[in-house]
């Protein structure tokens, strides 16, 4: 610890005048610009909370975040909306991007509460609720399927996708509750 040395942000490249720098191959912590006494707390935070991240590894197992999440949106009786603002119409290339008009609209229903009670259906592959109708956005565009000229390259895509997310999804099973390994999508 160098609890005298100060960084500046600005030749730097640091956020404050704290600094903690971390030799993996060395083994080495060094922690400048402060004299708290928890070094090894600080350094342990910085690698799980800044460099793990950075390198897609999240610190904690996904099944943490997923059960998080479904508590605060059980506590607070959230509503979650996923608005298409990509692709419609096809892949990269033949498809076209989601007119902004269209999202728009969406996110405005959605903002004013106004599909919280909407009539849906249920898509086939990935089990979310897609409603039949929203104020300002023609129906066939609410149903990705709807929009590609082959119905069945979609389902291939889809069902492509789908396979990606339940491989890659294996590796985070164990020790995930049952009712979040039953909510991924189905082939």
């Amino acid at each position: 610890m160098v609890p005298h040395f100060l960084a500046q942000p600005e030749e730097d490249g640091t956020n404050s005048e704290t600094a903690i720098l971390v030799n993996f191959k060395k083994k080495l912590v060094l922690i400048a610009g402060t004299s708290y006494a928890g070094e090894i707390k600080k350094s342990i935070f910085t690698v799980m909370n800044y460099l793990l991240p950075k390198q897609n590894v999240m610190p904690m197992h996904p099944s943490v975040y997923a059960k998080l999440l479904g508590e605060k949106i059980e506590k607070h009786n959230a509503n979650i909306w996923l608005i298409n603002t990509g692709w419609s119409g096809g892949p990269y290339g033949v498809g076209e991007r989601m007119k902004i008009i269209y999202t728009r609209a969406m996110l405005n229903e959605a903002l004013a509460g106004n599909l919280d009670d909407v009539d849906v259906t249920i898509d086939p592959i990935f089990g979310v609720k897609i409603p039949i109708a929203v104020n300002g956005v023609p129906t066939e565009v609410l149903v990705p399927q709807n929009t590609w000229s082959d119905k069945n390259d979609y389902t291939t895509m889809a069902k492509k996708l789908a396979s990606m997310f339940i491989e890659n999804f294996k590796k985070f099973e164990e020790g995930t509750a049952i009712e979040i390994i039953e909510a991924g999508p189905k082939l």
